[in-house]
């Protein structure tokens, strides 16, 4: 019965001891190989080849050189992990 009861709890434990019961935590790192210079050369591009108009090239233009795209993009990331950090504390 002991030795039942120390198999079952060496089960257990090999199973579950590898850190499975453990919560995992992801981390994002970004990393951007385009320039600013290589966007606006494609934005170009595409208004020379009439996939854009000059109206849009402009407004995308300028949110490239300001930088527009990649703070949406983190305010975005920081939306997610509040949102995240409120569900997980709703739940405990």
């Amino acid at each position: 019965m002991k030795f039942s009861f120390l198999m079952l709890f060496y089960i257990f434990i090999c199973s579950y001891g590898n850190g499975s019961l453990n919560e995992a935590k992801g981390e994002l790192h970004y990393q951007n190989n385009i320039s600013k210079g290589q966007e606006l050369i494609d934005l170009k591009e595409a208004l020379d080849k009439n996939a854009i108009t000059e109206e849009e090239f402009l407004v995308m233009k300028q949110k490239i050189i300001d930088d527009v795209y990649i703070k949406e993009f983190f305010e975005e990331l920081n939306k997610l992990d509040k949102s995240e950090d409120d569900t997980e504390s709703a739940s405990i």
